[in-house]
């Protein structure tokens, strides 16, 4: 029993070195372990990114008859420099589409789009869903046909806030 004293002390000093040395290891493989995972955190990170993208632009794009022909005008008002119109004012947008759809020199078609909060109440519990408020022909403009019932008749854009019709998707429905 070499090493070993009645006392202890031996003992000790024995696991007195080999415990700094462990302690010195058990750091390496913390800082080791640490770089793992945040390599391994930074590569998912990128790789769900890139295929969000490309899922996106390549695998699912939109819908539209052409979209290379697609473009989108925005407009910001001076005084506040907001670029989304908000329910309130859409009135304005509304208003500009108007003008230049009338003079038409450089667009084949010209829709308006402004984003808004709804409140759905058709389930148990009224909720609060993201919208859109379209002019009439915004899904001709976009050469879409409806898989069920219609879209917007011409008649129906006449006024803004004037009719109360909605178009919902797909995904919508099956909530």
């Amino acid at each position: 029993m070499q090493g070993f004293s009645e006392d202890g002390r031996t003992i000790w000093k024995h696991s007195g070195k080999t415990f700094g040395r462990d302690c010195a290891c058990c750091s390496r493989a913390l800082v080791f372990s640490a770089v793992a995972v945040l390599s391994l955190a930074l590569g998912i990170g990128a790789n769900t990114t890139i295929f969000t993208v490309v899922n996106a632009i390549l695998l699912h794009p939109l819908p539209v008859k052409d979209i290379s022909q697609v473009v989108e005008l925005d407009t910001i008002d001076t005084k506040t420099k907001v670029g989304l119109p908000t329910p309130r004012s859409s009135e304005c947008p509304f208003r500009i589409v108007r003008t230049i759809r009338s003079r038409r020199k450089f667009f084949s078609g010209l829709s308006c789009i402004v984003t808004t909060a709804l409140t759905w109440s058709g389930g148990a519990e009224p909720r609060q869903v993201n919208g859109q408020l379209v002019s009439a022909n915004y899904f001709e403009v976009l050469g879409l046909q409806p898989v069920a019932g219609r879209f917007f008749l011409p008649e129906e854009d006449t006024k803004l806030n004037g009719n109360t019709v909605a178009v919902i998707s797909h995904s919508f429905l099956g909530q």
